[in-house]
């Protein structure tokens, strides 16, 4: 699991590469709380075929 992290006044980006589920709940949680403009969160990790699911550790 890595997480990065970066944030001004009107963006907010967190890159999550193979998290943990408890991770990627804090993010969702961290970014919805976020009063910025632009929010991003991008995943690198496995993902499943059929239906894209993201596969987390």
């Amino acid at each position: 699991e890595r997480l990065i992290q970066y944030a001004t006044e009107n963006l907010v980006t967190e890159i999550l590469i193979h998290p943990q589920t408890n991770t990627l709940l804090q993010c969702i949680r961290n970014l919805l709380a976020s009063f910025t403009k632009h929010r991003h969160i991008i995943h690198a990790g496995y993902t499943f075929s059929e239906n894209g699911s993201w596969i987390l550790q």
